[in-house]
């Protein structure tokens, strides 16, 4: 119940009455009191998903305060007369409140919402509670996400509820467990039930899931980052860089995580006509090439990029210029181009412009000026290639990424969770780069825990209609999982054993099912159906099967 007009919501729509009947009278009260024993005194509920009000007029029974909604219309009505209560209709994105909640109880209801969504919903239910304050959820038990008779279902066991609870910040898991279903005749049907409970070791450091203006902090002319967000770098820098004719940038390393941070704001400047230089270092391999890759994937030759090329002498600048139309501005400190540095690090940096302080503003440009013509090396693609290859992670690296990795929770708004990282931005540039030059086709070879399978998502997410072939049901589906990541959509469907569906963007299908004979013809797919076929792991493909579904099919 995710999305509006969802197929689920017209499910419970229409049948209702006949949900409530088989659930108002499903005696659920040992989990219940589970959750109760959980909850302070008086404590407020918010029942997340109510259906049929059964939770909803328990928990009032018990002297709770207790607020319910749900997607479902129908529902509405008949748990708003069933509880005495006006249950509210709203959908679960919908829900905008901040720590009035001891406990939300989501019971058998957010299990359908798509896996790509469940996160951004996990956040606002957080949100809504108070510190400490506890959830209650339950998902069927299994590996599997698709519809069933009319309902969408993300399945969950401890193992892949723990992966997707890695994104999850501030929570911690209090209890879980497996029961059966207690409707009458499916007790077969396993339930994993979690109780989670929000933890927060500084108030300070609730800030990932409140909507934040970033352009509401004020200008300062000292950044020293820490906690206080007011004196984070990133923000005085995308607050210049919006009026910004001409953008000169001078550090000694470049990081992945820093690169995705100033990224759009780069972007936008480039559409405004702005001018951008970087000049940066290579010494010690500390610049990563995956930063370099996302630079020149993301902006192209619009961006003129560099290597101070000067081995003669250390280079550790950090300052980033800014020509606006009626002054200039520099800003000149200890921050390289990396998360930790630009937000809560301790850097210092201090700002000027040329209108009170024109002679060493002068003396700062005049210098990058001569160090960027006088002392540098393009990196186009010839040199990125050659530097990645050369390349070997240094030990200071992994320091650098602890950093980073500790400053996550720190408030800035960055890209999505799923998206390209480390080496997989390198091959999305490369393969990028040989489409460009005609090719058709290509093999990626790469190391186990690259993720191969994320980077065919990456890669075919522009196109409309994608084949996924393997030779096993569980790797589709776990390749399913990655796509819908990426792409945040539930268009895509399975092509093995009893499942044969045919009218979806994305088709994961078996090798053994897919490639007899009676299947590959214009009755199930014309040749010409797919866009982007990927096949993993193509050594498979001596296998005759592999054979014809390659020859059969002719993507673009």
């Amino acid at each position: 119940m995710n999305m509006k007009n969802d197929k689920t919501i017209s499910y419970y729509n229409t049948n209702a009455k006949n949900f409530v009947s088989n659930t108002i009278s499903v005696d659920f009260t040992s989990t219940q009191k589970k959750f109760m024993d959980k909850l302070p005194e008086n404590a407020k509920i918010l029942d997340f998903g109510c259906g049929s009000g059964r939770d909803t007029k328990y928990f009032l029974s018990q002297g709770y305060q207790v607020d319910a909604i749900d997607g479902s219309t129908e529902l509405c009505k008949l748990a708003s007369e069933y509880t005495g209560i006006k249950v509210q209709y709203m959908y679960f994105q919908e829900l905008a409140e901040t720590e009035k909640y001891d406990g939300i109880w989501a019971c058998s209801s957010i299990l359908h919402v798509p896996l790509a969504n469940l996160a951004d919903i996990m956040a606002k239910m957080l949100t809504a509670l108070k510190s400490n304050g506890i959830i209650y959820t339950s998902f069927k038990y299994g590996t599997f996400f698709f519809f069933i008779n009319g309902r969408y279902f993300t399945d969950m066991t401890e193992d892949t509820f723990s992966d997707f609870f890695k994104q999850i910040k501030h929570a911690t898991i209090e209890d879980q467990w497996i029961t059966s279903d207690v409707r009458p005749g499916r007790g077969t049907e396993r339930w994993l039930n979690l109780i989670l409970q929000k933890k927060i070791n500084n108030p300070d450091e609730w800030t990932d899931h409140i909507p934040f203006d970033e352009f509401a902090i004020e200008p300062t002319a000292v950044m020293t980052g820490d906690k206080n967000i007011h004196r984070f770098l990133i923000y005085q820098l995308k607050r210049s860089m919006v009026t910004a004719r001409g953008i000169d940038i001078i550090v000694s390393f470049l990081m992945e995580s820093g690169v995705k941070m100033i990224l759009n704001a780069l972007r936008n400047a480039l559409d405004r006509n702005a001018s951008i230089r970087i000049l940066t270092g290579n010494y010690l391999g500390i610049t990563q090439p995956s930063a370099l890759y996302l630079i020149k994937k993301e902006l192209g030759d619009r961006i003129d990029l560099r290597f101070y090329n000067d081995k003669a002498r250390s280079f550790h600048p950090k300052s980033y210029i800014f020509h606006h139309e009626n002054m200039d501005e520099i800003y000149i400190g200890s921050s390289n181009i990396s998360r930790s540095a630009l937000t809560s690090g301790i850097e210092w940096n201090y700002r000027f412009n040329n209108l009170t302080d024109r002679e060493n503003f002068q003396l700062f440009y005049d210098t990058f000026n001569e160090l960027f013509f006088n002392h540098s090396i393009v990196i186009d693609d010839e040199e990125l290639r050659r530097y990645s290859k050369n390349w070997r992670k240094p030990a200071i690296l992994k320091d650098l990424t602890r950093y980073d990795n500790a400053d996550e929770n720190t408030n800035v708004n960055v890209s999505p969770l799923f998206q390209p990282r480390g080496v997989q931005i390198e091959a999305l540039y490369a393969l990028a780069d040989s489409r460009a030059e005609g090719a058709t086709k290509g093999l990626v070879q790469a190391a186990t825990g690259i993720g191969k399978t994320y980077l065919a998502a990456f890669d075919s997410a522009k196109y409309d209609k994608v084949l996924f072939v393997a030779h096993r049901e569980e790797i589709l589906k776990q390749a399913a999982l990655s796509f819908q990541n990426v792409r945040h959509s539930d268009d895509y469907g399975f092509f093995y054993g009893k499942q044969k569906d045919v009218d979806k963007s994305v088709i994961f299908a078996s090798v053994s099912t897919l490639g007899r004979e009676e299947y590959l013809n214009p009755a199930y797919f014309s040749a010409d159906y797919f866009d982007y076929i990927v096949i993993d792991e193509f050594h498979h493909a001596v296998n005759e099967q592999y054979g014809k579904i390659v020859n059969y099919f002719k993507p673009q």
